[in-house]
């Protein structure tokens, strides 16, 4: 076998070693709604009264 012909058989391979990067992509933030009124806090009085069953 001549050592010439096996070498120019076998394929020549590149390798390259560098970074890699990956970037997110992010979906648009959903609208905001506006804030509820928050309903309107009961006394402890008021809540005693009204489950006696009397206006207070």
């Amino acid at each position: 076998m001549e050592q010439g012909s096996a070498d120019a058989a076998t394929p020549e391979v590149h390798v390259h070693i560098g970074r890699i990067e990956v970037t997110a992509v992010q979906e648009p933030a959903p609208a905001r709604r506006a804030p509820r009124r928050a309903a309107p806090t009961m006394s402890l009085d008021d809540y005693l009264a009204r489950r006696r069953g009397g206006d207070r």
